[in-house]
């Protein structure tokens, strides 16, 4: 075959993985969920309907290509109460987010990320 094709079932695995956290966490405040504004489109409203039928507390953030500053992403996820935040597939964003967040001081705050794994 000349070609492969491959499919994730994305949706299934963010709003799955979206679930499980705040399972695995019953404490949490609110969950904080962060996409570059390129993923932003109607899928989200499945998400949202999603975490709505399941009682998820959570806020949206979304930041423009190139983001290398996160503070004020973190700062307005503090502030909405979000103790997790879930980033949406971007793995140099999710290491900068996370570095900056803890130099903020935010070391409780828990940041995970739905795309490649990561160690």
């Amino acid at each position: 075959m000349p070609y492969v094709v491959f499919g994730t079932p994305s949706y299934e695995e963010f709003t799955g993985d979206v679930l499980a956290i705040v399972e695995a966490f019953p404490n949490y405040k609110r969950i904080g969920i962060l996409d570059m504004t390129l993923g932003k489109g109607a899928g989200w409203g499945l998400h949202d309907k999603a975490f709505d039928n399941a009682a998820v507390r959570y806020h949206h953030e979304w930041f423009p290509p190139g983001t290398v500053d996160f503070t004020p992403f973190i700062t307005r996820f503090r502030e909405a109460g979000c103790d997790i935040i879930y980033v949406a597939g971007w793995a140099g964003e999710t290491m900068l987010f996370a570095k900056q967040r803890w130099e903020m001081g935010y070391k409780d705050m828990k940041v995970g990320h739905s795309g490649g794994i990561l160690s």
